[in-house]
Protein backbone atom coordinates (compact mmCIF):
# COMPACT_ATOMS: atom_id res chain seq x y z
CA UNK A 1 0.00 0.00 0.00
CA UNK A 2 2.87 2.38 0.86
CA UNK A 3 4.38 2.10 -2.80
CA UNK A 4 1.24 2.76 -4.44
CA UNK A 5 0.54 5.84 -2.00
CA UNK A 6 3.89 7.57 -3.05
CA UNK A 7 3.10 7.09 -6.32
CA UNK A 8 0.12 8.76 -6.30
CA UNK A 9 1.18 11.29 -4.17
CA UNK A 10 4.15 12.37 -6.33
CA UNK A 11 1.81 12.20 -9.77
CA UNK A 12 -0.57 14.77 -8.24
CA UNK A 13 2.67 16.66 -7.11
CA UNK A 14 3.55 16.91 -10.51
CA UNK A 15 -0.02 17.54 -11.84
CA UNK A 16 -0.07 20.59 -9.20
CA UNK A 17 3.10 21.72 -10.61
CA UNK A 18 2.14 21.17 -14.22
CA UNK A 19 -1.67 23.14 -13.75
CA UNK A 20 0.51 26.29 -11.62
CA UNK A 21 3.19 26.55 -14.10
CA UNK A 22 6.38 24.74 -13.15
CA UNK A 23 6.16 22.55 -16.31
CA UNK A 24 7.56 24.21 -19.97
CA UNK A 25 4.05 25.51 -20.48
CA UNK A 26 1.79 28.11 -19.16
CA UNK A 27 -0.05 27.31 -15.84
CA UNK A 28 -3.90 27.05 -16.00
CA UNK A 29 -6.49 24.07 -15.94
CA UNK A 30 -5.98 23.35 -19.53
CA UNK A 31 -1.79 22.37 -19.21
CA UNK A 32 -1.45 18.97 -20.76
CA UNK A 33 1.36 18.11 -18.24
CA UNK A 34 -1.32 18.83 -15.57
CA UNK A 35 -3.69 16.30 -16.84
CA UNK A 36 -1.33 13.77 -17.91
CA UNK A 37 -0.11 13.25 -14.22
CA UNK A 38 -3.07 13.44 -12.87
CA UNK A 39 -3.86 10.61 -15.51
CA UNK A 40 -1.13 8.99 -14.38
CA UNK A 41 -2.05 8.91 -11.05
CA UNK A 42 -5.34 7.65 -11.85
CA UNK A 43 -3.92 4.93 -13.57
CA UNK A 44 -1.97 3.99 -10.42
CA UNK A 45 -4.29 4.26 -7.98
CA UNK A 46 -7.50 2.36 -10.03
CA UNK A 47 -5.03 -0.50 -11.95
CA UNK A 48 -2.72 -1.15 -8.80
CA UNK A 49 -3.22 -5.16 -8.49
CA UNK A 50 -3.63 -5.84 -11.85
CA UNK A 51 0.25 -4.40 -12.52
CA UNK A 52 1.30 -5.58 -9.81
CA UNK A 53 0.60 -9.10 -10.97
CA UNK A 54 1.60 -9.01 -14.63
CA UNK A 55 5.28 -7.93 -12.65
CA UNK A 56 4.90 -10.95 -10.71
CA UNK A 57 3.92 -13.01 -13.20
CA UNK A 58 7.65 -12.48 -14.59
CA UNK A 59 9.98 -13.07 -11.70
CA UNK A 60 13.53 -12.10 -13.66
CA UNK A 61 12.36 -8.91 -15.50
CA UNK A 62 14.39 -6.60 -13.02
CA UNK A 63 17.40 -8.98 -12.89
CA UNK A 64 17.53 -8.89 -16.41
CA UNK A 65 17.19 -4.91 -16.56
CA UNK A 66 19.68 -3.96 -14.10
CA UNK A 67 21.67 -6.21 -15.80
CA UNK A 68 21.57 -5.09 -18.66
CA UNK A 69 22.24 -1.17 -17.43
CA UNK A 70 25.14 -2.26 -15.06
CA UNK A 71 26.08 -5.08 -16.75
CA UNK A 72 27.71 -8.41 -15.36
CA UNK A 73 28.28 -9.09 -11.69
CA UNK A 74 31.68 -11.04 -12.57
CA UNK A 75 34.95 -9.48 -13.08
CA UNK A 76 36.99 -10.37 -15.98
CA UNK A 77 40.53 -11.80 -15.00
CA UNK A 78 43.43 -11.29 -17.15
CA UNK A 79 43.97 -14.49 -19.41
CA UNK A 80 47.63 -14.40 -18.41
CA UNK A 81 49.14 -16.91 -16.03
CA UNK A 82 47.96 -18.04 -12.38
CA UNK A 83 48.38 -15.60 -9.45
CA UNK A 84 50.10 -17.31 -6.94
Amino acid sequence: MAPRLIIVTLALLFAAGGFLGAGPTPGGPFNPFGWLFVGLAALVWLEWEPMKAGLQQRPGLFDALTRNILGTTKRKTSSGGSAS
